[in-house]
């Protein structure tokens, strides 16, 4: 090993305790991993220069499909947002009048559901936002630790759940069906586990938050909603087809687009 690996290597190992160590040093991990990277770069070209513009094609490649796959996913996200499907839920929650322990019950199955299609820490964010309307004192703590467990098991299974396992998916080392048929067991008896064991904690029931409640989509809301849902399936063809899973996000994000322009 030469001097500019070992170099590199020590950079390396003081960026990763960086990154991890990214409350503790006030360090946003994003600037520690930029800075790190560039440096890096900067000594592979150094030792290895006749093959660096093959290197970097490849890993700007890489970081393309990820950087894409999650802007296409945020806007579709957005989108649903727009049309109102994060309020209508709310709203149907609400009507239903459940009790807390049943709301709890209810809440973290949705996180768990949704976290596999929208990504977990979008779900978590939406998710205690509701959870706020209808839980108080030590009853939204639990809620709030109860979603953010449902949905990590929820996004753990699927290929498109997690950013981590965008990553591994996309570096092919699992297909879309092995995650999805070796993960699901796991991942139902982590949420059926951690929600059992919160919900013996809970409180007394608490008072709802009555603002604002909207239950009903128009026609042209309910066809937009579906539309997005569907975008979110289309990696997984574009997947069998061989074809990168973010040109399914583009896909459907592009249809998406027009049906908003042709419904105005």
């Amino acid at each position: 090993m030469d001097l500019v690996q070992i170099v590199a290597s020590i950079i390396f190992v003081l960026a990763y305790v960086g990154i991890a160590l990214e409350h503790k040093l006030h360090l946003n991990k994003s600037a520690v991993a930029l800075a790190a990277g560039g440096v890096l770069w900067l000594l592979a070209s150094i030792s290895h220069a006749e093959h660096l513009s093959d290197e970097l094609i490849h890993a700007g490649a890489d970081v393309f499909a990820i950087v894409i796959f999650l802007l296409a996913a945020m806007s579709l996200v957005e989108i649903l947002a727009h049309y109102r499907f994060f309020d209508v839920l709310r709203g149907k929650l609400y009507a239903l009048k459940l009790d807390d322990k049943k709301q709890f019950i209810l809440l973290s199955l949705l996180a768990f559901c949704l976290s596999a299609i929208i990504d977990n820490l979008t779900t978590t964010i939406i998710m205690i936002q509701i959870a706020r309307q209808f839980f108080k004192g030590r009853n939204l703590l639990l809620m709030g630790a109860a979603i953010v467990v449902s949905a990590n098991a929820g996004g753990a299974f699927s290929p498109i759940g997690d950013v981590t396992t965008v990553m591994l998916w996309f570096a092919q080392k699992f297909s879309a069906m092995q995650i999805i048929l070796q993960g699901i067991l796991p991942a139902v008896a982590l949420w059926a586990v951690a929600t059992g064991l919160m919900y013996r904690k809970l409180d007394k029931d608490t008072l709802d938050t009555n603002t604002e409640i909207v239950t009903k989509w128009s026609k042209s809301e309910k066809i937009i909603i579906l539309t997005v849902f569907a975008s979110f399936l289309m990696p997984l063809v574009m997947s069998a087809f061989g074809l990168p899973p973010y040109m399914g996000l583009l896909l459907g994000l592009g249809v998406v687009w027009l049906a908003i322009d042709l419904l105005k």
